[in-house]
């Protein structure tokens, strides 16, 4: 007899850094801390691109966003586009193809034309608002001149339920308890736009966390004299003026809220329980892209390419599916795979010459040998733009800035990223080694930056045509 198809449950945050998850992250999450220990959990797992629209189109496409078309944030007047290209394919058209029931509650930000309707989902909206309302206290508001105030964070007093997340949780639990029903498998997308900044976080949810006991992260001390200058404008203009017991509670807010979000998390994973849905049924927890959470004095995402902006959590539960439940994964993931795992775990036929793979071996245990070695993201503005490129090995991590000097990190030594070595002639053979990583990505993925040799666009500080390293020490070993 078949195997039965999986159910497939795939819930996306919005700015939930990967470094704000685990025991040692100080964030309260004990449901997802349940479904990695009943599943497992991605530790060095990526977004293509740390901006919204871009990196949810990669997620839902399979493709890197010079690929899809979907630039940069598709719903300003700076959207380089606001649809991805016409020829391009999602994941779910191939799921509905195969006989899924397809639901989407939540944040979609995928196009600015097209609808979750027009890729084979049915949609779904929360409800209004219920009577009461969520009042603001403890407000922190930024002051510029010529500006208008934002807030950095406050807190919110009033019923959960008010919360709009809250309401997209509400709704996703309906479409959990209708799927009990369905004759045909079913997969449910839920978005949530927490822990997005400004950092409003709910009194209940910021319990847990005593005033004054949120320390800044260690890279917060960073003064970004050796990093590009766009990176230090950002915190001089908008950051530098918290104080570090303001820097604390901004982080406090951020964390609080990823505590709400897991409470959410726990709503519908206690409805697939009650429903008897949970064993068949795959779920996924992960984020379009982190959040800096005060590394480096800077808040938010965008051009600055570090870490905490790019790597997310990625949790994974499935009883049929899983090898060794408990395990953490340390090989390099993207978001760019989610797409081929559910295809392939629904037997559905797969997409065509995308750039993420199945990780499905891994969750199964297995090691591919021919798994990726290194990741690559890459950025081409928000409502400001920029080009920028990286590659990261287990050890060094490189930038290429379009619009200032690049940046190399010895992540073994500097894992805080607080060193640039680009200039470092010391480097010279490890620089050599990961631009030649970068321009064959760009072949392989036909980046738009590909064959372009006008002087003012060819600054790299190698072309394409440069040859392979000199013999010698591994850059991955040389500590030269």
């Amino acid at each position: 007899m078949a195997a039965r198809r999986p159910n497939i449950l795939l819930v996306v945050s919005d700015h939930h850094s990967g470094y704000a998850f685990g025991p040692d992250s100080g964030v309260v999450t004990p449901n997802m801390t349940r479904l990695a220990t009943e599943g497992l959990s991605f530790t060095e797992m990526r977004t293509p691109c740390p901006m919204c629209a871009p990196a949810r189109a990669a997620l839902m496409s399979g493709l890197y966003p010079h690929a899809n078309g979907m630039w940069n944030n598709n719903h300003t007047r700076a959207a380089m586009r606001r649809d991805i290209a016409p020829e391009v394919r999602l994941w779910s058209e191939n799921l509905a193809a195969a006989g899924y029931r397809l639901r989407y509650v939540g944040k979609w930000h995928v196009s600015a034309e097209r609808s979750p309707a027009r890729f084979g989902w049915e949609e779904f909206r929360p409800a209004p608002p219920p009577n009461g309302r969520l009042v603001q206290t403890d407000v922190l508001r930024q002051e510029r001149e010529g500006w208008p105030p934002r807030v950095v964070y406050a807190t919110s007093a009033g019923p959960v339920q008010a919360i709009a997340d809250a309401r997209v949780t509400a709704t996703a639990v309906e479409c959990i308890e209708t799927g009990a029903r369905d004759a045909h498998p079913w997969c449910l997308f839920v978005g949530w736009t927490h822990p997005h900044d400004p950092y409003v976080a709910h009194e209940r949810y910021l319990a847990p966390y005593a005033p004054g006991s949120v320390q800044p992260p260690a890279s917060a001390a960073d003064d970004l004299r050796d990093k590009p200058n766009i990176y230090r404008r950002l915190h001089e203009q908008l950051w530098a003026h918290l104080s570090p017991a303001e820097l604390g509670e901004t982080v406090r807010h951020y964390r609080a809220m990823i505590t709400f979000l897991d409470e959410q998390l726990g709503s519908l994973l206690a409805t697939l329980e009650r429903s008897g849905q949970a064993e068949n049924t795959l779920v996924l927890y992960t984020s379009d892209h982190g959040d800096y959470a005060g590394a480096h004095g800077l808040f938010a995402k965008g051009v600055p390419a570090f870490d905490e902006a790019y790597r997310v959590p990625f949790i994974v539960r499935w009883p049929a599916g899983i090898g060794r439940p408990g395990r953490e994964v340390d090989a390099f993931a993207s978001l760019l795979d989610v797409g081929p795992t559910l295809l392939e775990s629904a037997a559905a036929a797969p997409l065509s010459g995308v750039h993420g793979r199945s990780l499905l071996p891994l969750l199964r245990g297995d090691a591919p040998p021919d798994w990726r070695d290194a990741f690559h993201g890459e950025f081409l503005g928000h409502e400001n733009f920029y080009t920028q490129r990286l590659v990261r090995t287990r050890r060094y991590k490189y930038v290429w800035n379009a619009f200032d000097y690049d940046e190399l990190y010895d992540l073994e030594t500097d894992p805080h990223e607080m060193i640039n070595r680009a200039a470092d002639p010391a480097c010279d053979g490890v620089r050599h080694d990961l631009i030649r990583r970068l321009w064959d990505w760009v072949d392989a993925t036909d980046d738009i930056i590909k064959g372009n040799t006008y002087p003012l666009n060819a600054i790299l500080p190698f072309g394409p045509q440069v040859a392979p390293a000199p013999a010698g020490p591994d850059p991955e070993t040389n500590r030269g």
